[in-house]
């Protein structure tokens, strides 16, 4: 596992010295509280040679304490930027440009979190140094399976390992071939990467071909006719009433097979250019899934929306292999999907209680604003058509909200005007960039109210991930401590919304006594450490599951000092490392691997806890 290399390189016998994490006494710790602002920051974007040339007309963001909102910046063409008026606080630098890999001050390679820079009230801090690395690009040409070039498929660059719920700073990845099948993945981060080619599925009249006997019989009809030019009567030819066959265009990786697993994995250094990426669709047998959705009182669900997702595996090549079609139903309540490949789905289906009320749109899939009826089923799908499915739509559950403070000392915040999302399971991961995922599963988020109330109307029975980061709650005084629905915190898990049952309670509980770590990283000769990374996870292994808000990571600062926000209370591990990849952070076995080197700490409600570091000797 690369990883646990990286891990041994810190906490082994490596340049860092010896064997095991040590606990140093606590310091004090002191907090720059925001002010207004008198500091000021100027500095120079370069790329990563030696030496670094000038980088004109790069994008920098200014992010941090007590700065709202952010600030931006354009450098000139010597590569300098400058921010004035700012107040005391840490402050991170983001910056970006076309052809190379969104990066951040202190990062030790592409990609990767940076560090924080720390300013003093009124100070001025110059010559700040952002590397930006050229991107890796990634070139080939897309043919069909007779070798015609094909223009206008997209083809897009997938990490061959996965990164957790969020994804790289770079929002590169894709490309769409031109006239002559060529496409240039450019911006990419160093590293392995998938190619794939993601023809447009899902179509109301689907592609079609002859069988091989009706091949056959045209070639045969052409050869009588040539033979028998000017000799009479052209011979008939054999007649083969067979249907055309339907037929759609699967999703190919590189080298050219609709295997994920079968794909070549291509790694590139930064600004490494890899070309030659030459492969070419393939016809796969495409099936008609149709059916007829009807109401409650058995009339026809005229209008509703339908939404055909494919079931794929959890891996870095999810998003690869899904596959999302829609259709909506006739007047009669009948649907019709067509260019269905092989594999197995969810089908959705969901319709307005009251098609009359202003304001329906029905077949859309954005979230619905009025009560809806819902139904899903499991279906495969292996080569022939599915048909006569019969679904019938139920009223969704209604899910009421409520945000609750407990506090000693504090008035409970204004919330109105915050969000609460349910996100469907089957769309997990969220991936950045992209924006929310489109589902007829999700319900249209909870507002909050002033007085801290919300709710879902009408919710699609399932699994769902509870997204709490719009709920309109200032997070540097208040934090979540539990989401309790039907009896159990589904903070570390997802909400199950079961179909038939009555209206559902969601309280989301908040204090002003949030866990607070922080402390200082150094050398066995006490100098500060700021060039790796410190890691906090659960101690109880059942709470290291994906999406868990109990494992995080953070870069020290110049000084040494980190600091970890938003971990619930608890008991957790320590860990430093030389490089943080969250793909890592979900392996439960790395994690336990890392278990024998780490120091423990405790997390107590409204306790400020400081844990000094040694690495080293």
């Amino acid at each position: 596992m690369r990883g646990l290399a990286l891990i041994v390189a810190v906490l082994g016998t490596g340049a860092l010295g010896a064997a095991r994490l040590q606990q140093t006494a606590p310091r004090d710790a002191s907090t720059l509280a925001p002010t207004v602002g008198t500091a000021a920051v100027s500095g120079i974007v370069v790329t990563d040679e030696e030496p670094g040339q000038p980088v004109r007309r790069a994008i920098v963001v200014l992010a941090g304490d007590g700065l709202r909102p952010t600030r931006s910046a354009i450098t000139d063409d010597e590569g300098r930027f400058g921010f004035a008026d700012l107040p005391a606080g840490k402050f991170t630098i983001t910056v970006s440009r076309a052809s190379f890999v969104t990066s951040m001050y202190g990062a030790k390679r592409a990609g990767r979190p940076g560090v924080p820079l720390v300013i003093g009230d009124g100070a001025r801090v110059a010559n700040v140094a952002v590397r930006l690395w050229r991107g890796a690009a990634l070139a080939g040409t897309l043919r069909d399976e007779w070798g015609a070039p094909v223009a206008g498929i997209q083809v897009r660059a997938f990490p061959a390992r996965a990164r957790g719920p969020l994804q790289s700073l770079s929002n590169n990845g894709n490309a769409t071939t031109d006239e002559t099948g060529q496409f240039r993945i450019f911006g990419l981060e160093p590293g392995a990467y998938v190619v794939a080619a993601l023809p447009p599925s899902g179509s109301s009249s689907p592609y079609v071909g002859l069988s091989d006997a009706q091949t056959d019989a045209a070639l045969e009809a052409l050869r009588r006719r040539t033979a028998n030019a000017g000799a009479g009567a052209p011979a008939s030819p054999p007649v083969d009433d067979s249907p055309p066959r339907p037929f759609g265009y699967a999703s190919i990786f590189f080298p050219g097979t609709p295997v994920a697993t079968q794909a070549a994995t291509i790694t590139v250094a930064a600004g490494e250019s890899h070309a030659g990426l030459d492969f070419a669709l393939q016809r796969v047998g495409t099936s008609i899934v149709s059916g007829v959705v009807m109401k409650p009182d058995g009339t026809p669900a005229a209008q509703a929306s339908l939404q055909l997702t494919s079931i794929a595996p959890a891996g870095p090549l999810r998003d690869a292999t899904r596959v999302e079609l829609t259709a909506t139903a006739g007047v009669d309540g009948s649907f019709r999907i067509a260019q269905v490949r092989p594999g197995d789905y969810e089908l959705a289906a969901r319709v307005p209680a009251d098609l009359s009320q202003p304001g329906i749109r029905p077949g859309y899939i954005e979230a619905p604003s009025t009560p809806q009826l819902y139904a899903i089923a499991n279906l495969s799908v292996a080569g022939g058509d599915v048909t006569g499915l019969a679904l019938s739509v139920a009223p969704g559950i209604n899910i009421r909200g409520r945000l609750a403070f407990e506090s000693e000392t504090k008035k409970a915040p204004e919330t109105n005007g915050g969000s609460v999302w349910l996100i469907p399971e089957i769309q997990l991961p969220v991936t950045t960039g992209a924006g929310l995922v489109r589902s007829l599963q999700i319900p249209a988020a909870g507002r909050t109210r002033p007085d801290g109330t919300f709710e879902f109307g009408g919710v699609a029975p399932g699994k769902y991930w509870l997204m709490t980061s719009g709920a309109g709650v200032p997070m540097d005084a208040w934090q979540l401590r539990s989401a309790v629905i039907g009896g159990r915190d589904v903070l570390d898990g997802l909400v199950e919304v079961p179909a038939g049952s009555g209206p559902l309670e969601l309280v989301m509980t908040y204090d002003d006594k949030p866990a607070r770590l922080s402390g200082r990283l150094e050398t066995a000769s006490g100098a500060p450490a700021s060039d790796v990374f410190v890691l906090a996870f659960a101690a109880d292994r059942n709470l290291r599951g994906p999406y868990s808000r109990r494992i995080k990571a953070v870069r020290p600062g110049e000084d040494g000092s980190f600091g970890i926000g938003g971990l619930p209370a608890g008991d957790y591990l320590l860990a430093a490392l030389t490089d943080a990849d969250p793909e890592d952070w979900q392996n439960p076995e790395f994690l336990r691997q890392l278990e024998a080197s780490c120091v423990k700490v405790s997390l107590i409600p409204g306790t400020p806890v400081v844990q000094n570091l040694r690495i080293g000797g």
